[in-house]
């Protein structure tokens, strides 16, 4: 699950796009040389649509500020209850749409990816059959 979030949300993390897509060929021993682009990413920490850059850990955990509001009429307590998802920020949308394109260029039929965030589960994904998790 880790590789895959890596590489769907790789233009909004501190790695080397490049190095990882296309190893340039190099001494197999030498220690790898960033990439211009992923120097030039580091330098000014920000993503070509002027989002801050984060690790994975802490984009999982910019992501898991998204909740959902369960609400219920106080004058029925045992009505039906509504949930209200919070409108996500504009880096959590962002990521979404990485994560969301990422699955469809991967997963053709009839696995699909379902992405989730509530307040008791950083990132739940859901690939199909009995490769998914429950959340």
């Amino acid at each position: 699950m880790e590789w895959h979030l890596r590489r769907a949300l790789a233009p909004m993390l501190f790695q080397d796009e490049v190095l990882k897509a296309a190893p340039p060929a190099r001494d197999p021993v030498a220690p790898a040389e960033p990439s211009a682009a992923a120097k030039h990413k580091k330098a000014c920490g920000r993503t070509d649509d002027r989002l801050p850059l984060h690790s994975l850990g802490s984009m999982l955990a910019e992501l898991g500020t998204r909740c959902r509001n369960r609400c219920r009429l106080k004058s029925d307590p045992g009505g039906p209850v509504l949930e209200l998802p919070t409108e996500p920020t504009a880096l959590q949308r962002r990521a979404l749409d990485l994560v969301r394109a990422f699955g469809r260029s991967q997963w053709t039929t009839p696995r699909s990816l379902h992405v989730c965030f509530s307040h008791q589960e950083v990132m739940s994904i859901r690939l199909g059959g009995n490769f998914g998790l429950a959340h």
